[in-house]
């Protein structure tokens, strides 16, 4: 899996998830001629879409009704992983966490 850590996420989550093997790029890691950060969630998300990449993100609050809206209109939506707020706070734990098996996931 290829992952894109929206900018709420730690940058050491990318990091460190590059250091386990993970394909993950992060919004503050691109340069001023496609910069991300401060883009807008749907921005994000159609982003994430046009890489092929998993949105990693703690902001399930803002992208539950833009994902509801781009599957209404049928748009080109990518996966979402969720950071908890129990695990948010621990980069090692998240790109640990991006690892494992869907299931898995629950339980950390």
């Amino acid at each position: 899996m290829r992952y894109y850590a929206n900018e709420d996420v730690p940058l050491l989550v990318a990091v460190i998830g590059r250091s386990l093997g993970l394909d993950i790029t992060h919004t503050q890691e691109y340069g001023v001629a496609h910069e991300r950060k401060g883009s807008k969630d749907e921005e994000q998300l159609r982003f994430a879409a046009e890489e092929g990449r998993v949105l990693v993100t703690g902001n399930c609050k803002d992208f539950q009704p833009i994902t509801d809206r781009f599957l209404d209109l049928d748009l080109a939506h990518p996966d979402i992983l969720v950071v908890g707020p129990r695990v948010f706070s621990n980069a090692g734990k998240i790109a640990l966490g991006m690892d494992l098996e869907p299931m898995a996931l629950a339980s950390l």
